[in-house]
């Protein structure tokens, strides 16, 4: 496929050639090498090209958990051997009933868990539930080998945004994704992993790479943390100094159309906004990406 017919990456050019410099500088240092990205889209195309192109050998893991963009990403990559495993009615009950899951302070006003089982507990949600369970309601492995690279793309259903690590299944989204790098890394063998956070609960994603540095030492990474103005991820990134931000240098995106929006004075006034969205495009542009490295 040409790279007029893929889509483009919904962040900067200055991240995107950053992010492709990096995976393969990466693949040549000789380790057991592990990608792993939150939010697969365009991103995951233009990344895995790139390696198969500069013959990078690597064990590739998309998650995404919006049946939509699931859709397509097994479009763009045909082919592979697709598990699915779908929800009972018990399942669901269990998500409904569940206690949020956030490990950080959510203000009470952006929490959309408990709003979520409200709408899913009443009647039309559990018809809705069952009209869309072949559709929406289940969870699937993908796997692939594309050139030097072996694919996996698991898709976690999740019924809402969890972008603050409320959800009864945030373990999974953030652990199935790594479990072939923890298997190396319990054998002994010297591993690096590039971890791409693009969706879901990111600052709890961050928290999650840096306790496996602390268990095992035989593991090197790359962090990037996309969208890393957002006021809800300053914490867990203050605690890692050591982590730059990378500025764009313009805003737009690799194919030259606008990257980031002004939002309305409505939104700027907004707790949600502030914690979750730009506020002031030219100081998200210094902070578009976060990267730590220990590599």
């Amino acid at each position: 496929m040409s790279a007029q017919q893929k889509g483009t990456p919904g962040m900067s050019a200055t991240a995107s050639r950053y992010i492709i410099q990096k995976l393969v500088e990466r693949g040549k240092l000789g380790k057991e090498y592990f990608i792993v990205e939150y939010g697969a889209g365009y991103s995951t195309e233009v990344f895995l090209d790139q390696l198969i192109k500069e013959h990078v050998h690597a064990t590739y893991v998309a998650v995404e958990r919006d049946p939509w963009w699931y859709k397509e990403v097994l479009k763009m990559f045909p082919g592979g051997i697709l598990a699915k495993h779908q929800w009972s009615f018990s399942d669901y009950k269990k998500f409904v009933k569940a206690n949020p899951q956030n490990i950080w302070e959510v203000p009470e006003s952006c929490a959309r868990l408990k709003t979520t089982q409200k709408k899913l507990g009443s009647l039309c949600g559990m018809i809705r539930f069952f009209l869309k369970k072949n559709t929406f309601w289940f969870n699937s492995e993908y796997r692939l080998k594309i050139g030097t690279v072996n694919f996996e793309c698991p898709y976690i259903c999740e019924p809402f945004k969890d972008q603050y690590g409320e959800s009864p299944h945030k373990n999974k989204y953030i652990g199935i994704p790594l479990e072939e790098l923890v298997n190396q890394l319990k054998s002994g063998k010297e591993c690096h992993a590039v971890i791409m956070i693009d969706g879901g609960p990111r600052a709890d994603v961050v928290n999650e790479i840096f306790s496996l540095l602390k268990t095992h030492k035989n593991l090197t990474v790359d962090i990037f943390l996309f969208e890393a103005y957002r006021g809800y991820y300053q914490n867990v990134i203050a605690v890692h100094p050591e982590g730059k931000f990378i500025p764009a240098e313009k805003n737009e995106r690799s194919d030259g159309t606008l990257y980031l929006q002004e939002p309305s004075i409505e939104e700027k006034g907004s707790l949600c906004m502030k914690l979750m969205g730009v506020t002031d495009v030219n100081d998200a542009l210094k902070r578009e990406l976060w990267h730590y490295t220990n590599a």
